[in-house]
């Protein structure tokens, strides 16, 4: 303190404003290191310090950005105490990091190898090996996973049921992206057999487009990923329905038209997966694929006949069905098909949410019968 003129001024003046301790910053970083270590290979050392330590989450997030901030500290040390410890650091750090992104790496290796596996297992228990290979292989560089012809939702016409499947560890779900692409095998799919259709050379069962009412068959799309059963159970399927049914279209309420698709997901149990593919029991997979395939139908039928009405219109007379859907092909359009093992009959859908009465009303009034009708 100097006194001028009985004043005093202060040399040492006290200050409410704190200065950071670079030096202090470094330690507590190399004590919480030190600590991270103890804690995770269960050393017997004491740490003799007062600071407050950066632990559990916190340092986990330290340790995946270490050398970028000890990068953004560098300059503030100069002695050689402080050098050699923040050396010393950016080396633990720096090994860490490697270290980490090498099993992030061969973690996605091991998954995306083994999708390969898990689809061919599947395949295995689902699919049919004896299709043409440009089934499986479009055009356009995809490839499905899984295709096979059974029972149309529809009577006893045929379709192709179209399938993808996913190995997700147990922290991870299928994406509404992963199931979208379903939209794109399917379309595919449809395209094909529309041009062996035109070209009168479509297998006879097979049934993807009616001419004369112009609209098309229903072509059924699932999506099937892996869980652990929790009784690690190797002999149940334990196949659940995963979500609700995703579905595209470009027109509101035409069921009947190639663009209105839908997806449904399911989860299996991974551990009978691997049981019945590596089986020699040949009854075991065929009972499984009668199964899941039926189920696969059964559960897209029991979502249509909860979403849509469905009418059979049967011409009453000398009423012509052509001549009928020529005068109301607007506002029929996509709205009816006629199956193979119809006659006179149509058949017609309309979303339970729209105003498909009036539509109906009209129907009556042209000499038309309208019977209420379910998927079977």
């Amino acid at each position: 303190m100097i006194i001028q003129n009985n004043q005093p001024f202060y040399l040492d003046a006290n200050s409410t404003k704190k200065k950071i301790n670079d030096e202090e910053e470094l330690l507590i970083l190399f004590y919480s290191t030190l600590n991270y270590v103890k804690t995770k290979y269960t050393f017997d050392f004491q740490l003799s310090q007062k600071y407050e330590l950066i632990k559990n989450n916190q340092f986990e997030a330290i340790l995946r950005r270490g050398c970028r901030y000890l990068k953004n500290i560098k300059y503030k040390y100069y002695s050689d105490k402080m050098v050699a410890l923040y050396e010393l650091l950016y080396t633990f750090f720096e090994r860490s990091e490697r270290i980490q992104a090498k099993q992030q790496l061969e973690e996605i290796l091991l998954i995306k190898d083994f999708n390969i596996v898990f689809e061919d297992m599947i395949d295995d228990l689902i699919g049919d090996d004896n299709l043409l290979p440009d089934l499986k292989n479009h055009a356009d560089g995809k490839q499905i996973d899984h295709i096979y012809k059974y029972q149309s939702l529809i009577v006893e016409d045929a379709i192709y049921f179209v399938g993808d499947s996913k190995y997700y560890k147990t922290t991870t779900t299928a994406s509404a992206n992963s199931k979208a692409k379903q939209f794109t095998y399917a379309k595919n799919v449809i395209q094909r057999e529309i041009n062996l259709f035109n070209k009168s050379a479509l297998e006879k069962d097979l049934k993807y487009r009616d001419n004369e009412t112009e609209g098309y068959n229903i072509t059924p799309n699932f999506f099937i990923s892996a869980f652990i059963n929790e009784k690690f159970s190797f002999s149940t399927a334990d196949l659940q329905d995963n979500g609700k049914t995703i579905s595209q279209k470009h027109f509101e309420n035409r069921l009947f038209d190639r663009d209105t698709l839908f997806v449904q997901s399911y989860n299996i149990n991974f551990l009978f997966v691997i049981s019945a593919y590596i089986s020699k029991n040949a009854a075991l997979k065929a009972n499984f694929r009668e199964s899941t395939q039926k189920r696969f139908r059964d559960k897209l039928i029991i979502f249509l006949n909860e979403t849509y009405h469905f009418y059979i219109i049967k011409p009453l007379s000398d009423s012509n069905t052509d001549d009928f859907i020529t005068k109301y092909f607007r506002i029929l359009n996509g709205k009816v098909y006629k199956p193979s093992q119809f006659k006179e009959e149509l058949l017609f859908a309309s979303e339970k949410t729209s105003d498909y009465k009036n539509i109906i009303d009209t129907i009556e009034k042209d000499t038309f019968s309208i019977e209420k009708y379910l998927l079977k």
